[in-house]
């Protein structure tokens, strides 16, 4: 666990229910040993009662996924507060569902201009693998306009890891920010739609 509380601060997660029913995104906070905070991003979808056991999808880096399961201690419209801390392993983890698409994304580095296209080729609810030409510091924060069935919708993303492919171009895969409301349950339904299309579990 230690080695969690290091990597995992402040990352981007997911709150399930242990049947991988979906409740809310929010961010890690962790108070001390085998206690978790979660900061609520949005309106959560779903209520976890005082007592319930819960799945926490952590995704520290795009590439690295901690899950945890624990007991739910508070839960309100803003956080949530869990005891009991265990991380999952082997089938009962279950990495949540990443949805490989084709699709043309723009960037921007200050949420007004969307002058950079690049290029989604996979995304999920924690995070996206975009191409581009344009170069991004590992760690660099920056915006990313994609069209969804329910319009246009804009993404803080970060950087957390690069790969320079042949072509010159740039694969980043990248962990999500604070995400508005509209754009938070409009990335839920275009992934989840996805998955049952893909058969992903």
């Amino acid at each position: 666990m230690e080695q969690f509380h290091k990597e995992c601060e402040g990352a981007s997660c997911e709150l399930l229910t242990l049947e991988n029913e979906f409740i809310s995104l929010g961010f890690v906070q962790v108070k001390e040993k085998n206690i978790l905070e979660i900061s609520l991003r949005g309106r959560a979808m779903a209520f976890a009662k005082i007592g319930q056991r819960v799945k926490v999808n952590a995704y520290c880096t795009e590439e690295h996924l901690v899950v945890l399961s624990g007991m739910v201690e508070e839960f309100t419209s803003t956080h949530v507060r869990i005891l009991n801390l265990r991380m999952l392993d082997g089938e009962e983890k279950r990495r949540h569902f990443r949805m490989n698409v084709g699709m043309r994304a723009y960037i921007s580095l200050d949420g007004r201009e969307y002058d950079q296209i690049a290029y989604v080729s996979n995304i999920s609810l924690g995070g996206i693998s975009v191409k581009c030409d344009m170069p991004l510091g590992m760690g660099k924060y920056f915006y990313l306009k994609l069209r969804l069935p329910t319009g246009f919708r804009e993404f803080a993303c970060q950087v957390k890891r690069a790969e320079r492919l042949e072509d010159g171009s740039i694969q980043y895969g990248c962990v999500f920010g604070t995400l508005s409301l509209l754009s938070s349950e409009s990335l839920r339904s275009f992934v989840m739609e996805g998955q049952k299309k893909q058969g992903g579990t």
